[in-house]
């Protein structure tokens, strides 16, 4: 009493379309974010540990405000280490050799 049911579909369409797996001649794009188009990860090394350190010296800065009451070096390495991190963007940007 066990009935096998199957299903078969068929589509058909006005338009022909290249269904293989190899792309069509032209169609291949190029991807955007590319080691190419970025120039390495040498620049993003470089940029994340510039930033990095920058914020370590601003980090130090505060302490020594807060924390010692070392007002002058504190300030001055806390300038310093905003500067440095507004300078991340142009490290990253900047071309390496």
């Amino acid at each position: 009493m066990s009935e096998e049911k199957s299903f078969t579909y068929t589509y058909t369409s006005t338009e022909r379309r290249n269904t293989s797996l190899q792309p069509a001649e032209g169609s291949v794009r190029k991807e955007e974010n590319t080691d190419e188009d970025h120039g390495g990860t040498g620049r993003v090394v470089k940029a994340v540990l510039w930033g990095t350190g920058s914020c370590l010296l601003f980090g130090l800065g505060l302490s020594c405000v807060l924390e010692w009451a070392a007002y002058i070096p504190g300030i001055v390495c806390g300038a310093l280490g905003i500067a440095g991190m507004a300078a991340v963007p142009a490290v990253y940007k900047r071309k390496s050799n």
